[in-house]
């Protein structure tokens, strides 16, 4: 398992191929917006503020920055579109 601290999200969601969720402890905040998730996974702004509203995370617009449980929840419920 890794564990990782002092590391913003999204410099280690930028490292994909080292990333997996099921096993990476983040400790921290987030500190993700919208449109960062939005482009780190080529996904649309429009999908990402979509998959908030289903998941009742409040947002202003898409460079709203997110705490680490709702990033990880967006991430989680993307990559699941993504594979089916």
């Amino acid at each position: 398992m890794y564990v990782i601290s002092n590391f913003s999200c999204l410099q280690i969601l930028r490292y994909k191929n080292l990333v997996s969720l099921g096993i990476l402890i983040i400790m921290g905040f987030a500190d993700l917006s919208i449109e960062e998730i939005a482009e780190d996974y080529n996904l649309s702004v429009e999908l990402v503020c979509e998959i908030c509203d289903r998941l009742q995370i409040s947002y202003q617009d898409p460079k709203t920055k997110l705490g680490l449980e709702d990033a990880k929840a967006i991430i989680l419920v993307a990559q699941s579109q993504i594979k089916s």
